[in-house]
């Protein structure tokens, strides 16, 4: 009596296996867009969040609260008060591998920064704030100074 053996033939495993590789090669592009798109938008919509902190604590407790951007070391801190800038949280991008480009805000003392007045609104003018995710694209962060109203491109 012939005992029938069930499983699969060497050859059918290799043929998955070739298909797999084929299907992965061909998302891999794909995929890796995708993780900086989603690593660009994190960044950005962390700054947002800080920013609108900033915004908020400053009406809610009545002193100006903001960020100082530091371009040569690709981090910012958010602080308290702009006199004595109380930092509240550093954040480090270089991990990140997002740069801060072009930040057209800048104080009396040549620092870019972005500040709050107690109502809500810019200490300063309108400006932008730059993010670059090399080899992928960039984000901008615009301001209006009468509102304090932000918007994303």
């Amino acid at each position: 009596m012939l005992k029938h053996e069930e499983g699969f033939t060497l050859v059918e495993v290799m043929m998955v296996v070739a298909i797999i590789g084929v299907l992965t090669s061909l998302s891999y592009p794909k995929f890796k867009g995708y993780v900086d798109y989603l690593e660009l938008a994190t960044v950005t919509n962390n700054l947002v969040i800080d920013l609108q902190w900033a915004r908020q604590q400053s009406i809610i407790k009545k002193v100006r609260h903001g960020i100082v951007f530091y371009q040569s070391d690709n981090k910012y801190q958010v602080v308290k008060d702009k006199g004595t800038n109380q930092i509240i949280k550093e954040v480090d991008l270089k991990d990140s591998k997002v740069k801060l480009g072009e930040i057209t805000f800048s104080s009396s003392t040549g620092e870019k920064e972005v500040f709050f007045k107690v109502l809500g609104n810019l200490d300063g003018g309108n400006g932008s704030i730059e993010l670059v995710k090399v080899g992928y694209g960039r984000k901008k962060i615009t301001f209006s100074s009468n509102a304090g109203e932000l918007n994303i491109e």
